[in-house]
């Protein structure tokens, strides 16, 4: 399938005289990328928000540069703009307003912004400025009415890439076959988004075909900037001796090593990959569910040599680091950092994604700030009420700041568990709540 990925984008003044210019922009925008009128009309909402939060903070003559582009299953809104007075802090999920404070109730819309989209991002690129990034989803009809063919045991099959009906057929058979948000991510179970996904040009998927064009099984994988992630793979009810699984990776570690990628993440899988194809990075103790509690393994392949790179590291986590890297046989500059007294913003940024089906929230930190502990703490309380047992919390290697948040997940009982290499900007290291 070819990327449908379109953009559109336009450079303003920070006034008011283009507030209609910017809303018009999303929300046309918007629906002409393929999201309903609803979730057209939230992500205009967010967009209007945070320009006119941009423009009370920012000094006479400043520009805003902003991006609206299709992704398939999703819309983004890319925001760039200077300025070092940015106080994102009610995009935190814990975050709430009070009345009796004048300052809550004029970034009151900085709130209603925030619970308009799906997901968000804050970077800050030397020479580009703050960039903030949001996404709306696009939501799909349930075809519930429609059944997959019966999976039945293939004696023959070819390996190929999936055209859309058989995108869509597949996503069937894996909600049919495999529980759902368990082995898979979220959506892989919505046929039309799984489409959406494919033909955005990110994501790609394999089947084993057999006889009347029947599909014996598949394996997913996605494209990052620097590895690439395989879902699976996942066979419908084939005998324990068939060679699909070991075909199916075959045939995806054929596709990406012709790309740039450096290495081979495998995170979401029924069972382990046949002996030879990945090394175990480590795995994650997961609850499923009451007294469930079994460990859930990563794994990795490199498919290039690695010529290193520098990571940055707080003091605490260095020895942690020092000992995944040799176990790996992973080049790496571990350099030390740690917060000393330089200004920071009062208030830090969380980015939380829950999925429910997997009673799993994982925060990353998108701002630092003076308050991370009492940010974390109220994190924790909001996702301990509502019982999500699996807490996560990813730190990259490759952005000094997030070294600071170290001594403070390790005080409020984080443990880092493993190191996703290339994860981020350079690596990511997993941090894992011991909440039993």
């Amino acid at each position: 399938m070819t990327s449908n990925q379109e953009s559109l984008s336009l450079i303003v003044p920070l006034t008011e005289r283009f507030m209609s210019a910017v809303t018009g922009l999303a929300e046309n925008t918007a629906i002409g990328m393929g999201l309903g009128a609803v979730e057209a009309i939230k992500l205009t909402l967010a967009v209007e928000e945070i320009f006119a939060y941009l423009i009370r903070i920012s000094a006479q003559g400043h520009t805003l540069s902003l991006e609206i582009t299709n992704y398939g299953y999703y819309v983004q809104a890319k925001f760039v703009f200077t300025g070092r007075d940015l106080d994102l802090r009610l995009f935190n999920l814990a975050a709430g307003v009070s009345l009796d404070d004048e300052k809550d109730l004029g970034d009151l819309g900085l709130l209603l912004a925030s619970r308009s989209v799906d997901d968000f991002s804050l970077f800050e690129e030397l020479h580009q400025g703050i960039g903030l990034v949001l996404i709306k989803a696009k939501s799909y009809p349930a075809t519930d009415d429609i059944e997959p063919p019966e999976a039945r045991p293939l004696k023959s099959y070819r390996v190929q890439t999936a055209d859309r009906e058989q995108v869509k057929e597949f996503s069937r058979l894996l909600a049919l076959h495999y529980p759902a948000n368990r082995l898979y991510p979220a959506g892989f179970e919505k046929p039309g988004r799984l489409a959406d996904m494919i033909g955005g040009g990110k994501f790609g998927l394999v089947v084993a075909q057999g006889e009347r064009n029947r599909i014996g099984g598949g394996m997913i994988w996605r494209q990052g900037s620097r590895i690439v992630e395989f879902y699976g793979p996942y066979p419908f009810n084939q005998p324990p001796d068939s060679n699909m699984a070991a075909d199916l990776i075959e045939a995806c570690i054929n596709g990406v090593a012709r790309t740039d990628a450096l290495g081979i993440i495998c995170s979401y899988t029924p069972s382990s990959p046949p002996a030879g194809y990945f090394d175990t990075l480590g795995a994650l103790d997961v609850s499923f569910g009451g007294s469930d509690r079994r460990p859930v393994p990563f794994f990795y392949r490199q498919l290039s040599e690695d010529s290193g790179v520098s990571v940055w590291a707080h003091p605490g986590l260095a020895d942690f680091l020092a000992e995944q890297y040799g176990r790996l046989v992973l080049p790496r500059d571990v350099r030390k950092t740690r917060h000393e007294g330089e200004r920071i913003s009062p208030h830090s940024v969380l980015s939380t994604t829950i999925e429910r089906g997997l009673d799993q929230a994982t925060l990353r930190p998108m701002w630092n700030g003076e308050d991370r502990a009492a940010n974390i703490s109220r994190h924790l309380s909001l996702l301990r009420s509502e019982h999500i047992d699996n807490l996560f919390f990813l730190l990259d290697t490759g952005l000094a700041w997030q070294a600071d948040w170290t001594p403070v997940l390790l005080d409020q009982g984080f443990t880092p568990r493993l190191v996703i290499p290339y994860g981020g900007r350079a690596d990511m290291v997993i941090f894992q709540h011991q909440s039993r």
